[in-house]
């Protein structure tokens, strides 16, 4: 039996017609018959992790700073024109507005990749 077809014990296979292993020759150790993908998986299952704790991250900075340089910019331009809160109140107002529908936006835009093709997103004919 092979590990293909469910063995359930060690296969050691080492094949070298010169002696040593290059193109002609192949070697393979298999502990664990059926799991010889398993570390590509959890490499992309990791990788898959890591891209939506920054996707997170990146998104959480901008809810913070995008407000916020709104605002300093609000404040500087207040006191340059001398009419204190309203430019303040309606830049940071218009940078948190803004991020809201990016987010929204985004969102949609990432289920619909992730839908398409799907059996409820076609339409009948």
């Amino acid at each position: 039996m092979t590990p293909s077809r469910g063995a359930s014990y060690i296969v050691i296979t080492f094949t070298s017609s010169s002696g040593g292993l290059g193109a002609s020759g192949a070697s393979g150790v298999t502990a664990h018959p059926g799991a010889e993908g398993q570390r590509e998986r959890r490499w992309a299952e990791a990788r898959h992790l890591n891209r939506g704790f920054g996707e997170a991250l990146a998104q959480a900075f901008e809810f913070a700073a995008i407000p916020v340089l709104f605002a300093a910019f609000g404040w500087w331009l207040d006191d340059r024109l001398g009419t204190r809160p309203i430019s303040l109140v309606t830049l940071a107002a218009l940078g948190f507005v803004g991020v809201c529908l990016r987010t929204i936006y985004h969102y949609k835009a990432k289920v619909e990749r992730e839908e398409e093709g799907k059996p409820w997103t076609r339409r009948p004919r």
